[in-house]
């Protein structure tokens, strides 16, 4: 066996390597799962993708009768790459349609890859011109598959050399005196890496700054672009803003002193001021949709400096999920805002960055961000917000806030929550944080001196709770703890186990239920949700206890196959009152992959059982393409809720069998005993799946027994 000679990564381009030709673009193929079609298509849109957690897996392409010469293999990987696997030659196959006479040409062990998609070059031991290439993935690179964008076979005759060159920064907008790291990657022809030799950079704009031995570093405001160039190949061009002014430190203490509008998340709110594109802040305020009128979304939050600044700018790095329309306003240490002095935003899944001007703006200690519309139904998220400016005066506080007042009161309106009531003081901050009972709540409207409402929820009804409450100032400072006794509304809830399904099995494809066998296996899938998930068995029955929830999704093992199916069915268990959006989401389909469709709302603390038909997702086809994945969304990232029995299914096509009282599919004393029963007064008709009144005359009597009787030894 020999080992692959090069590993390769770069962009996902349609190529033919060194002016050969891929001889197996659209080449008939087989696989052991997965749409085999989708890894020889041309088409770097569509993948092969194996079943999940399996191995091993075959991909095999058939060249065609007439022997060709190849001497390597090119695949693109998606990202579920093979760790250890061969690629085998053969000339017969056998029925199943795989090489019975395979020869070993390449074999590739324990390689781990990273970067996606990725390239990877495999030369062959020796030039071969088998008919058939099989892929053999013997090992998964990850817990999920084997899949690749594209499978190409080539025979190469060129040399490699440097042919493209890709120029990354580390940072596109930095602070005078400050630097960004700048790193330059090679590819030849087939995208192959490759050394790039002696490097030069031209700027745009020499003035704002230098480099030096891959580094640049900024020494006036402006802009410019940057290119590396290595004989005559030249790079990609990236864009560098310098800024006057610090970056000013939002990230130290951001607990206690970015305060929230709206309901936007604690959990999340570092990762747009960590200085790191790679976290996000996912502002879940109010539920967004994708009709232009339901996307009003105030949320958003201030920021205390923790010093006074003249301002020079302010950058923000949206996510895709964006915002419409949001305004920025300024204060001084008296933390009262004026009118709305900047606007902006974007439409549509737009991942960009917005910047400002703010050198009119000086004296400023507090910086407010309110969204006001989202541009996406999928709230709004910030990859990172930097504020810069030059320090005017230091701020600086060692004494504690005193907490005037705290009283509880039970919410009126649901008995999972609890309103407190607090007042405190601060020397220095015009906001304060509580810490209650150990949780975060840093918001917009605790305002020092003044009473502010602050709800904690995820309780449970008819129950007295003792609140520690201290307040914290932007400093850290902390104020004594106060203890506040309440009690919740209501009774204490008890948990029961969900509904027990009524379906046939034979007409349920089944994701999550102790009533039927799984269609396929799964994992819950890490989709940066805020949603914590545990088990709960009540009664022998197992469900999922979603927390913190705002979606949560589903990873099938294998695809499954709705195209008979007719509804959706799930048990949901709200501790508040709230709605719930669903999806199953699809591949390889005609219609839309997916679409969050909401199942109504649902009452508190009893389980809901939803049947929703499948025909509600008006805008998917699922009789043209496979699920693959499931989400439950539209939360805030605050409620409790409980899910059971999740499946679909179908209505029964079977027709009844004439006498057969108990529905097991026969006639038999089975159905004799059973109408006795029912005359007798200890069964009711409800109890069997057949009509009990054989003879149509409006009574349960001998009659009926005798019909049956008849129907057994075949007399009608």
């Amino acid at each position: 066996m020999k080992k692959i000679l090069t590993l390769a990564v770069a962009a996902l381009a349609a190529m033919t390597a060194f002016g050969q030709t891929n001889l197996a673009l659209n080449q008939p193929t087989v696989a052991t799962s997965g749409t085999a079609a989708s890894g020889n298509d041309g088409n770097k849109g569509t993948r092969w993708e194996s079943a999940q957690g399996v191995d091993p897996q075959m991909w095999q392409v058939d060249l065609g009768e007439t022997p060709v010469e190849y001497n390597t293999v090119v695949i693109t990987w998606e990202g579920a790459y093979g760790k250890t696997f061969d690629i085998i030659g053969g000339n017969t196959v056998g029925d199943d349609g795989f090489v019975t006479d395979g020869v070993v040409l390449a074999s590739v062990e324990g390689q781990t890859l990273s970067g996606f998609p990725y390239v990877q070059t495999v030369s062959l031991a020796q030039t071969a011109s088998y008919r058939y290439v099989q892929f053999l993935g013997k090992e998964r690179g990850t817990q999920y598959g084997y899949s690749f964008w594209e499978f190409e076979v080539m025979n190469l005759t060129e040399a490699a050399k440097l042919t493209t060159m890709t120029l990354t920064a580390s940072g596109n907008q930095v602070a005078v005196g400050k630097t960004v790291n700048l790193s330059v990657a090679g590819f030849d022809q087939l995208g192959s890496p490759i050394e790039v030799g002696d490097v030069t950079y031209e700027l745009s704009n020499p003035a704002v700054g230098t480099v030096e031995n891959n580094v640049f570093t900024a020494t006036a405001a402006g802009e410019t672009t940057i290119k590396a160039i290595s004989g005559d190949v030249e790079s990609n061009a990236v864009t560098v803003k310098v800024i006057s002014g610090q970056k000013i430190d939002l990230f130290n203490g951001w607990e206690w002193r970015i305060y929230n509008l709206g309901l936007a998340t604690n959990n999340s709110k570092v990762g747009a001021f960590d200085a790191n594109d790679a976290s996000v802040w996912d502002m879940l305020g109010k539920t967004t949709a994708g009709d232009e009128a339901s996307r009003t979304y105030d949320v958003g939050f201030i920021a205390d400096l923790r010093g006074v600044y003249d301002l020079t700018n302010i950058s923000i790095h949206f996510e895709g999920a964006c915002s419409e329309a949001f305004t920025l306003a300024f204060a001084g240490e008296d933390g009262v805002f004026g009118e709305t002095v900047m606007t902006g935003g974007a439409q549509g899944i737009n991942n960009h960055t917005e910047n400002f001007d703010c050198s009119a703006f000086t004296g400023v200690r507090y910086v407010k961000f309110l969204s006001t519309k989202a541009a996406t139904e999928w709230s709004v998220k910030i990859f990172d917000f930097a504020v810069y400016g030059n320090l005017v005066s230091e701020v600086t506080d060692t004494e504690a806030p005193v907490i005037a007042s705290a009283e509880a009161v039970a919410d009126a309106a649901t008995e999972t929550s609890v309103t407190l009531n607090l007042n405190t003081t601060d020397n220095s901050s015009r906001y304060v944080a509580y810490a209650i009972n150990g949780a975060m709540y840093a918001l917009g409207t605790s305002v020092a001196g003044q009473t502010a409402p602050v709800v904690v929820g995820g309780l449970s009804g008819g129950t007295q709770y003792d609140f520690s409450v201290v307040a914290i100032d932007a400093f850290n400072n902390r104020s004594e703890a106060v203890t506040v006794t309440a009690q919740t509304i209501g009774d204490v809830f008890e948990l029961t186990a969900a509904p027990v399904p009524t379906h046939d099995a034979a007409n349920v494809v089944s994701i999550y239920s102790d009533a039927y066998e799984p269609a396929t296996t799964y994992i819950i899938g890490w989709w940066e949700q805020a949603t914590q998930v545990s088990n709960e068995t009540i009664d022998g029955d197992q469900m999922y206890v979603f927390t913190n929830f705002n979606y949560l999704g589903f990873e099938y093992g294998t695809d499954v196959d709705l195209s008979q199916m007719e509804y959706l069915h799930v048990d949901v268990l709200p501790m508040q009152a709230m709605n719930l959006g669903v999806t199953p989401i699809m591949r390889n389909t005609t219609g839309a992959t997916e679409q969050s469709t909401l199942v109504g709302e649902l009452t508190p603390r009893q389980w809901n059982s939803i049947d929703l038909p499948l025909s509600a997702f008006t805008n998917m086809d699922f009789t043209s393409g496979q699920s693959f994945q499931f989400k439950f969304d539209r939360g805030t990232a605050s409620e409790v809720l409980y899910i059971d029995n999740l499946y679909f299914w179908k209505e029964s096509t079977v027709t009844p069998v004439r006498g057969d009282v108990s529905g097991d599919g026969v006639v038999d004393v089975v159905d004799v005993n059973s109408l006795i029963n029912i005359m007798l007064g200890k069964a009711a008709m409800t109890d069997f799946a057949g009509n009990a009144d054989i003879t149509g005359d409006g009574l349960i009597d001998v009659s009926d027994v005798n019909t049956v009787i008849n129907i057994m030894l075949g007399k009608i």
